[in-house]
């Protein structure tokens, strides 16, 4: 339940920084969001499973034209795996698939670790979002069904040890898109001969997007949400700050908005190497378009409405 009343919509845009909780979807918490700020467009930048927390950045508004820059940034997560049992989903919510009464050293494991780091292939968990002859992975296996997903390559940065003891070790990592934390647990208890699951899993951070700055929503005593009073969102260029910014005087920026291509304030040198580019009002700062260079000048494909 939520305490927003629907009324009409209010034109918001930028981001949300959502610090999940656990036990609900990220579908879930886009609907709550949504009810909450009372918006039309909310959309995740990529999904947390429901038994993780942490950060969940949503896309409000004109924000959801730049999820896939989100969902393209480096993440970073604190997990734990439990030790000596395999399950069905590589977490805590699934049944016990196999069992051993092996457990790793802190030094076996230190010495498996440089295998899980840079580029690996990795085969995404049987209860995942991926589609296999077009229905999600996750609803076919728990029909019962064989899910045959085949390994993929996937983007490890960094991997390290945070606590250990007997049963259970901590990590934090840093990965790229597409990596599954669950896999990582599965993969590191087979080398092991050890089997393992996640048991805790908390996403600390998404690009820009941090868990220090994450928004918790207010869990009320009759189970109804609310947002905090001091909450604001992100603006829709704060996780673009590494693409280069260019300024447009008005007829320029007319010809923008319009979809046509325009000539920037900016030296043709300062963006020619450019792939994209941010294009704002020269007058008021206003981030109006990505761009492509194109010659000398600039092509929107990207145009943002405003307008409140």
């Amino acid at each position: 339940m939520l305490t927003q009343k629907k009324n009409n919509p209010q034109a918001l845009h930028g981001f949300f920084n959502l610090n999940k909780p656990e036990g609900i979807t990220s579908a879930k918490a886009v609907a709550i969001v949504k009810r909450l700020l009372n918006v039309k467009k909310v959309g995740h930048t990529g999904t947390l499973d429901p038994l993780a927390c942490g950060v969940l950045p949503l896309a409000i508004g004109e924000a959801t034209k730049l999820s896939q820059y989100v969902m393209a940034d480096r993440k970073s997560y604190r997990y734990t795996v439990h030790w000596g049992r395999a399950t069905s989903t590589d977490d805590a919510e699934g049944v016990v698939v196999a069992e051993s009464d092996k457990r790793p050293s802190q030094a076996d494991i230190e010495v498996l670790l440089p295998s899980f780091i840079g580029e690996i292939m990795q085969r995404p968990p049987d209860f995942s979002a991926i589609k296999i002859a077009g229905v999600r992975s996750y609803k076919a296996a728990r029909e019962g069904k064989k899910v045959q997903i085949p390994a993929r390559p996937v983007q490890v940065h960094s991997l390290v040890i945070d606590e250990h003891s007997a049963d259970k070790t901590s990590f934090i990592v840093e990965c790229g898109k597409g990596t599954y934390v669950r896999s990582l647990a599965r993969d590191m208890g087979e080398k092991l001969g050890c089997y393992g699951h996640v048991r805790f899993l908390q996403r600390t951070q998404v690009g820009v997007f941090t868990l220090g700055r994450a928004v918790s929503l207010d869990l009320m005593d009759n189970d109804q949400y609310k947002l905090p009073i001091d909450f604001a969102l992100i603006p829709l260029d704060e996780p673009l700050d590494d693409i280069l910014a260019l300024r447009f005087e008005p007829n320029q920026l007319h010809r923008l908005t319009q979809g046509q291509q325009a000539s920037s304030l900016s030296a043709l040198a300062e963006f020619r190497n450019e792939e994209i580019v941010r294009c704002y009002n020269a007058k008021t700062n206003q981030f109006i378009a990505l761009g492509k260079p194109v010659g000398s000048l600039i092509k929107p494909f990207r145009v943002f409405n405003l307008t409140p």
